[in-house]
């Protein structure tokens, strides 16, 4: 059983040593520790007067102990470095480059992955009907803004309607102009209103 002294830098002191230490003076005490420390470090056994000897006779058995269970402790972690060593000398160029070509391939199919979203991104984004590309909703808002018309729900309005239509007429033609069927629906919507107000003013 391989054992290296020198790699052992401590020993185990147990709470219930303390009954024994306290029957003893300090000079025995020191001489107690002294001979628990060339015990386990030395396997030494020194010369110890009656009292101190038979204080140290139950904690001898049990530094024995704790150095045959920390001695088999290091083995079996040797024994596993060892073999952790051999698996990795096992590893051959191969390997590693099987393992490279491995995340080469994962992050072409990363990439592929990210084109695919931001096709489906632009998709969401636009709908195509021939040449024509339909607005989004902020699109439509920020025109209404340069028109001096900021209504967020009016704006939305129009495009749920034309959106769910597929950017077409009513005569189910292609729309080329967005912008200037806004202008219409604003024209058309204000020319309805001015009507009620005046219809309403002469009923009043």
């Amino acid at each position: 059983m391989a054992y290296k002294k020198k790699e052992k830098i401590a020993l185990m002191l147990y709470y219930d040593y303390k009954d024994q230490f306290e029957e003893l003076t300090d000079q025995q005490l020191r001489q107690l520790i002294y001979a628990m420390i060339e015990f386990d470090k030395n396997d030494r056994v020194i010369e110890l007067d009656q009292v101190v000897k038979m204080a140290f006779i139950p904690i001898k058995r049990r530094l024995k102990l704790d150095k045959e269970e920390w001695i088999a402790k290091c083995n079996i972690n040797s024994e596993n470095g060892k073999k952790s060593h051999k698996k990795n000398e096992l590893t051959t160029v191969n390997d590693r480059q099987q393992t490279l070509t491995d995340l080469t391939d994962k992050e072409k199919e990363r990439d592929k992955d990210i084109e695919k979203d931001k096709d489906r991104e632009c998709e969401n984004k636009f709908s195509h009907i021939g040449d024509f590309v339909a607005p989004t909703l902020a699109d439509i808002l920020s025109y209404s803004q340069s028109l001096d018309f900021a209504d967020e729900e009016y704006c939305e309005k129009f495009y749920n309607h034309y959106e769910s239509v597929g950017w077409v007429n009513g005569m189910g033609q292609q729309i080329k102009n967005w912008k200037l069927v806004f202008n219409n629906w604003l024209k058309k919507d204000k020319k309805q209103d001015e009507m009620q107000i005046d219809t309403s003013r002469r009923l009043g």
